[in-house]
């Protein structure tokens, strides 16, 4: 893994806490505390978290994608390579072997 995606796994993980501590906080304690348009604004401020969360984990899976793609291209070139370097490493057939048999 590398740094830009511990950053963003990091960020959703943030997102996600942040979003999770607001429903728990806004049903829980603030629930009674707060007026109808201090909750609404609140449970924007709450839903926006969840959204960047979400947000985050599809930008991390669109980039994991496009990684593991990026990796099997690799190993099927290398794979391609090996195989040409080693037929051309091989001998040819032997044309009186073959009419023997």
């Amino acid at each position: 893994m590398n740094q830009f995606m511990n950053r963003r796994r990091l960020f959703a993980a943030l997102f996600l806490i942040v979003a999770a501590l607001m429903l728990i906080v806004g049903e829980t304690l603030l629930k009674q505390r707060l007026s109808p348009y201090s909750m609404l604004i609140y449970w924007a401020g709450c839903f926006l978290a969840t959204i960047a969360a979400v947000l985050c984990a599809f930008l991390d899976l669109g980039h994991s994608f496009r990684d593991s793609h990026s990796e099997q291209r690799k190993l099927l070139q290398e794979t391609v390579l090996k195989i040409k370097s080693e037929r051309d490493c091989r001998p040819p057939p032997d044309s009186d072997t073959r009419k023997s048999r």
